[in-house]
């Protein structure tokens, strides 16, 4: 939720994560138009007094803020935008993404950047497991929105514990603008370094370092500031 007041704007986070870790977010527009510096640490006073004008908001409108959810599992959430299905759970830990199921296939899904219009395309990523099955690679299209078989590459897995990489071609008929992996026909823990997204003359559209620590926006005052 935010709220403009005069030159200042309040961003108040619900649920906080690696790349947004404040619950408060304040900026002086006048002065950092792009919101670079959080100053609610420096200005306590005044994220209390845009805070009181939303809770207002909220009162007069009848909203209905979000609640903690008693039965949430902190690995069922998505992790640098890749979101599990089904029974799997992924998280992020030493480096690596971590894509696990204990029944059925460790599977996730992710929505890019932009639509991708190019064809054909093909996904190269790097990840071991102890053992497991072969893996499929389904894109949504303008067309097909859904997952679908008509919309998916099937690869070979070899895995025993190594680090290997697997590239999947595959030839859309419409812009894409959502992956989803299968990366086991059968359940296992997975380790994913790193995912990318190619043309067909090798230039990377996007990609996905898991090693890489995720860009926070930056939290603080400058140096300067705090003097």
């Amino acid at each position: 939720m935010a709220c403009r007041q005069g030159d200042w704007k309040l961003i108040w986070w619900f649920d906080t994560n690696e790349v947004f870790p404040d619950e408060y977010e304040l900026y002086n527009l006048r002065d950092d138009l792009s919101e670079t510096k959080n100053l609610a640490a420096k200005y306590p006073e005044k994220v209390r007094e845009i805070r009181a004008l939303m809770d207002r908001h909220l009162h007069d409108t009848h909203a209905v803020p979000p609640i903690p959810n008693p039965a949430f599992d902190p690995k069922s959430r998505s992790y640098r935008g890749w979101q599990p299905l089904q029974n799997s759970r992924v998280e992020g830990a030493g480096g690596v993404l971590i894509v696990e199921s204990k029944e059925g296939r460790p599977q996730m899904r992710t929505v890019l950047t932009a639509e991708v219009a190019e064809s054909p395309l093909k996904v190269r990523m790097r990840m071991r497991a102890p053992d497991g099955g072969d893996g499929i690679v389904y894109w949504s299209t303008t067309k097909k929105p859904s997952f679908s078989p008509e919309c998916r590459a099937d690869f070979q897995t070899d895995f025993n514990g190594e680090w290997k990489e697997y590239e999947v071609p595959f030839r859309p008929a419409a812009p894409v603008y959502a992956l989803r992996l299968d990366l086991s026909a059968k359940p296992t823990r997975i380790e994913v370094q790193w995912i990318r997204l190619y043309r067909a003359d090798g230039a990377v559209i996007q990609e996905w370092d898991f090693a890489k620590p995720p860009i926070p926006r930056k939290n603080d005052a400058s140096a300067d500031e705090e003097g």
